[in-house]
């Protein structure tokens, strides 16, 4: 064989090596990410094409072996298998892998809640549950929800996890980002990640567009006068509630005085209503509330906002109201086959969002529905 024909051997060699470790590679770095894996079976189209690049990597692999067997240089199914590949990895790639370190896409001004001295009055907005990229999505309600919260004089805005569909996906945070646009150039906001935001990667692109603490984590405090806001990141069941999360809550419980406004958030829910569904039991969460229930009680939190469940709950436990507030757009849960025992108000199918205000040691926690109508309101006990 020529000296080009050797050349050329090579180069059709290394097309067929990186069809079988790109994709493979690309996989792992998928896995890899910050968002718990329970989750994956819910990913049916991103499955799916898992799945095609690996049956593309098996006949690539196989075609590839049969060559060698023959003692035959790269055979033309093989390279034609092999070319494809690459192009799906690529293709695949492009809105997973390069974003993080070619692309920088614009990301729209935005006015983050931080901690200041303000007035003991205080009113924000909160819920969570966009999903924005989800066909299923009425995302035209969630913009017609921030355009409500926007006009009304709320002082800041929370969203509580799952503002997209499919965190890794680069143009669904460009998308978010516009989408938000309008609320985040009027009022302070703060994002608490959610494990649609995370998974597969997703949490670097979090970052760049949720402003996190400081130091970096995804948990943090924020402290308003004499209400204090903590933000945990608690995306699934408890995989993400590391160690160190676990001492830096006990630490800001014993630290925040009774006499204070205690506010709790975080994407994933503790008591409420649902039913079992893909082989889970969506409700009351049997891993979470011995773990940081008796934490809520024993140091006085008043209230406790989450999502994850798309519907709208009240309820109330040992002295701690919870609020489960996933219906900002996302398509809606079924109704409920479980009560739990603390639930003392429920809406299925029913978008929405919590509007709190503070006014010293007073406070009204109300529901309002897409159009931006009261149904339902309580008042919030200073524990």
């Amino acid at each position: 064989m020529s000296s080009s024909g050797n050349f050329l051997s090579k180069i059709l060699q290394a097309v067929v090596y990186l069809a079988l470790a790109l994709p493979v590679l690309l996989i792992l770095y998928m896995f890899s990410g910050h968002g718990a894996l329970e989750d994956i079976t819910l990913y049916t189209n991103t499955l799916i094409k898992m799945l095609a690049l690996l049956a593309l990597v098996i006949f690539t692999a196989s075609s590839f072996i049969v060559d060698k067997l023959r003692k035959t240089p790269t055979s033309k199914i093989t390279l034609i298998i092999s070319f494809l590949t690459v192009a799906v990895s690529l293709y695949f790639a492009s809105n997973v892998l390069l974003p993080k370190y070619i692309r920088h896409g614009a990301v729209s001004p935005a006015i983050f809640l931080k901690s200041s001295q303000q007035p003991k009055t205080f009113r924000f907005a909160a819920a969570g549950d966009a999903h924005i990229g989800n066909a299923q999505s009425r995302t035209d309600l969630t913009l017609k929800m921030l355009d409500h919260i926007r006009r009304d004089p709320y002082d800041a805005f929370f969203l509580l996890g799952d503002l997209v569909d499919l965190g890794f996906d680069y143009s669904l945070w460009v998308k978010a980002s516009k989408d938000m646009e309008s609320l985040n150039r009027a009022m302070p906001t703060c994002y608490i990640p959610g494990n649609h935001d995370t998974i597969f990667g997703g949490a670097e692109f979090y970052k760049r567009y949720s402003l996190t603490d400081p130091e970096g984590n995804m948990w943090r405090r924020i402290d308003i006068g004499n209400i204090h806001f903590l933000i945990l990141d608690i995306e699934w069941v408890a995989q993400t509630y590391t160690k160190e999360q676990a001492a830096w809550l006990q630490k800001q419980l014993a630290d925040i005085p009774r006499k204070d406004w205690c506010i709790v958030m975080s994407h994933t829910f503790y008591y409420c209503s649902g039913r079992n569904k893909d082989g889970w039991d969506w409700y009351d969460n049997s891993r979470l509330i011995p773990l940081l229930c008796p934490l809520f009680e024993k140091h006085g939190v008043d209230l406790v906002l989450s999502g994850h469940m798309h519907h709208t709950e009240v309820l109330q436990k040992n002295g701690v109201t919870y609020a489960v507030m996933g219906s900002f757009g996302g398509s809606l849960d079924e109704g409920r086959n479980y009560i739990s025992p603390a639930s003392i108000w429920y809406r299925a199918g029913q978008y929405g969002f919590a509007d709190v205000f503070i006014n010293g040691n007073s406070a009204k926690l109300t529901v309002r529905n897409q159009e931006n109508e009261e149904i339902f309101s309580m008042d919030l006990i200073n524990r």
